[in-house]
């Protein structure tokens, strides 16, 4: 689900977290957040910016974290786009199991990028094609422009 983080206009995602099916989730995704692995060049877990509880199941997590797009969208454009995108997941992969953490569901649905740069003008939050208005397409640059980072959740 998408969001606003009121004190900046932060665009935000919100994810549901159950403790029952996943009792590490919230805990791994706040280490790799916090010193010494935020600011690290390889750590390429998405930042977690707050984490709520739900207000209607005590087992119940939200997480909060940037507004990410999948990492295909938009197209691929090149070879060395391809290549940019898997270094960094393998660099990231490789950075959480120094870390003794697996992340265990490493699919496309779970490998994410920063758009900031890729979407000049903003996105819809739910089809990435779609300007944010919903009146025509998005525009967006190619990764080779901009080199977005690439990121798990």
């Amino acid at each position: 689900m998408d969001a606003v983080r009121i004190s900046d206009d932060t665009k935000v995602q919100l994810k549901a977290v159950s403790s029952k099916v996943h009792p590490h989730e919230v805990e791994i995704a706040q280490l790799f957040s916090s010193p010494p692995h935020i600011g690290h060049p390889r750590n390429h877990c998405i930042p977690i910016l707050d984490v709520l509880s739900d207000p209607e199941d005590p087992d119940g997590k939200i997480i909060v974290m940037p507004m990410l797009v999948r990492f295909r969208e938009p197209g691929f454009e090149t070879v060395g786009e391809v290549i940019a995108c898997w270094r960094q997941i393998f660099e990231g992969i490789h950075y959480m199991h120094e870390n003794f953490v697996a992340h265990r569901d490493c699919g496309s649905n779970n490998i994410m990028q920063d758009p900031t740069n890729l979407y000049p003008d903003g996105f819809h939050p739910v089809r990435t094609w779609m300007a944010a208005s919903y009146k025509g397409f998005a525009r967006y640059i190619t990764r080779t422009e901009c080199w977005p980072r690439w990121a798990a959740r």
